[in-house]
């Protein structure tokens, strides 16, 4: 279709209009398939049923309404997971497993080795589960030490191996995290491409300022709100899991820090640990591997992402036990966002552990990784 006198911009403001097929007036599209010649009647119409609006003399650009249609008619149907009678028995039957948290942690990335209160930490931000009114649920983690120790490496290995998005703050250009905006078209960042999944971001203390308060909305709150050239105000869901590395702390934003639910210092391998490694890598080159591997610890987190886990309506024992650890026990010395930090994981081990509700072993667990 040739679009007479119109810039370039307006012709793909046109073009978009058009997909929105039955939200745009029907009379609107015809006039835009059979009569091209008639550009600013059509202009007016679509300005006065707010699906564009007027920015300058020579562009326009979609509303929030003009978005919102056609952003739902672009959004893919997600394909549903479906799961074998044979594998729901056998995910069960590894839940309920005595030596549970061994096998997951030799189970996630075993090529890595150690780093299994770290493993843990990672796979409990991968199912942990969405935030419910006021309430985060979503677990963040935040792996430092010096260059060399592994961190980056269990952090793209989690993407690659199951799911989410991979951020090297070194190589990304500028607003790769918030986006950019140009007069009033805004391109989202990927704290938006990750909305209800997984960033992984490698180095979070290069990141700019305006990336490093990006970051702070979208893991505090789900939410960003954009300030950029002609945008204002326009606030977008940002509701990720982030895992991240860090060389230097003192780069981070203090109030962004504050927002990591599980802080990990690694340290390099010692001579011994590293002799250890060579030699399961030699033991185990060429023979059987763990069965739990791959594909299956893929979908075993994926059926885990299917379950609604819940603190129990009788919650005076949680209460109980907490205070006690708080007076006596091992969170004397945390903060009050530490007790928060303790639901949360409690919550991400009973999905894990297959368990709708969240028990006192839970608990027990998720203070342990938090000490």
């Amino acid at each position: 279709m040739t679009y007479y006198g119109l810039s370039g911009q307006r012709k793909q403001i046109l073009d978009v209009i058009k997909k929105l097929g039955k939200a745009a007036p029907n009379d609107i599209i015809q006039t835009l398939e059979n009569k091209p010649g008639n550009i600013h009647d059509q202009l007016i119409k679509l300005t006065k049923d707010d699906f564009i609006k007027r920015v300058s003399d020579r562009e326009y650009s979609l509303t929030e309404k003009g978005h919102a249609v056609y952003d739902k008619k672009r959004k893919r149907k997600r394909s549903i997971i479906k799961f074998t009678e044979e594998e729901v028995k056998l995910f069960h039957k590894f839940a309920r497993d005595k030596e549970f948290y061994t096998k997951i942690s030799e189970s996630c990335l075993p090529k890595l080795y150690g780093m299994g209160k770290e493993k843990l930490g990672c796979i409990l931000s991968l199912v942990s589960l969405p935030d419910i009114e006021h309430d985060r649920n979503r677990i963040h983690i935040l792996l430092e030490g010096e260059p060399g120790c592994g961190k980056s490496t269990l952090i793209e290995g989690i993407t690659t191996e199951y799911w989410g998005l991979f951020a090297d703050s070194v190589r990304m250009g500028t607003s790769t995290i918030a986006g950019s905006a140009k007069g009033s078209v805004y391109k989202p960042g990927l704290v938006q491409k990750a909305d209800m999944s997984l960033l992984a971001v490698d180095e979070i203390d290069k990141l700019n300022y305006k990336d490093q308060r990006a970051m702070l909305g979208a893991m505090s709150r789900g939410k960003v709100t954009i300030n950029m050239d002609m945008v204002v105000d326009k606030e977008t869901d940002a509701r990720i899991r982030v895992m991240a590395t860090s060389n230097n702390q003192s780069k981070i934003l203090p109030e962004l820090r504050s927002r990591f639910d599980l802080q990990f210092s690694i340290k390099k391998l010692t001579p011994e640990d590293e002799a250890i490694m060579i030699k399961n890598m030699v033991e185990n080159w060429g023979r059987k591997k763990n069965p739990f591997t791959g594909d299956f610890m893929k979908r075993y987190l994926q059926y885990c992402n299917m379950f609604d886990s819940k603190l129990p309506e009788d919650r005076e024992w949680i209460y109980s036990y907490l205070v006690e650890e708080n007076r006596f026990g091992q969170l004397q010395s945390k903060d009050n966002r530490n007790k928060e930090t303790v639901l949360r994981l409690s919550l991400a081990i009973a999905r894990l552990r297959l368990s709708s509700v969240v028990k006192k072993e839970h608990i027990i667990k998720a203070i342990e990784l938090l000490v």
